[in-house]
């Protein structure tokens, strides 16, 4: 497993269900892996060693490192999760796509944990039945992240990166058609220029147009019960 921080440990729980133990554990400066790796009672190896023999890896690190680690893991004939987002480039992302299609495309998968929750199969049920909606729109506000690479000066994206495909997965799945265009308009507070707050529309075949706001410009103090104050609201509307 690439990274060893809350990610990393969520997926540490979660491997046993798969019946699956975690092998080898590493991270940039590697001290947490060296950490999550004793609790795990398992090796701590250099990144550069992954997937360390193993046939599956699971990459959680920051973005700017996962083209290359995927491609470590494709060309080591691991089937890889990476976690969201994919990459941070479009040319990066071709890339990844295109050495996904030479090593096969079942080899590779964005981890995108909300579409299994309760919630989603609902409104998928109803999306189904329904057809492609009239309107649909998502929005998610939570307070700046306050844990892990967040601490730092941010070099590969902001807010859009970190909490945007997981409405943008729901509004594509949602929208029961295929995209074919997309804009965005990004704005920054921050002092390192990283994107805090970031509109994105995306137009559908159908002629739907949907929204997607994410937001770090939340309030800490609203006590949301989810621990990360992050506050969600999706709205569709279909027409008979």
């Amino acid at each position: 497993m690439a990274g060893a921080g809350a990610i990393a440990v969520v997926h540490s729980l979660a491997a046993p269900a798969a019946g699956l133990r975690i092998s080898a554990v590493a991270s940039r400066g590697g001290s947490s892996a060296r950490h999550l790796a004793g609790n795990l009672d398992t090796r701590k190896v250099a990144l550069d060693a992954l997937p360390a023999g193993a046939e599956f890896l699971i990459v959680a690190t920051p973005p700017d490192s996962h083209e290359k680690l995927v491609s470590q893991g494709l060309a080591a004939g691991a089937t890889v999760l990476v976690e969201k987002p994919l990459t941070t480039t479009l040319a990066s992302a071709d890339r990844l796509v295109e050495l996904a299609e030479r090593t096969g495309l079942s080899r590779v998968r964005v981890a995108e944990n909300l579409l299994h929750s309760p919630y989603w199969l609902i409104a998928k049920s109803k999306a189904d039945a329904s057809g492609p909606p009239s309107h649909l729109s998502a929005r998610i506000v939570q307070p700046p992240p306050q844990w892990g690479h967040f601490l730092e000066p941010l070099t590969s994206g902001g807010v859009l990166f970190d909490l945007g495909p997981h409405p943008i997965a729901l509004v594509l799945r949602l929208a029961a058609s295929n995209a074919v265009a997309v804009s965005a308009e990004l704005w920054s507070e921050r002092p390192d220029g990283a994107d805090d707050l970031a509109v994105v529309r995306v137009r559908f075949g159908s002629g739907l147009v949907a929204e997607i706001e994410t937001s770090w410009r939340g309030d800490s103090s609203d006590g949301a019960p989810d621990g990360d104050g992050a506050q969600w609201a999706i709205q569709a509307a279909w027409t008979d």
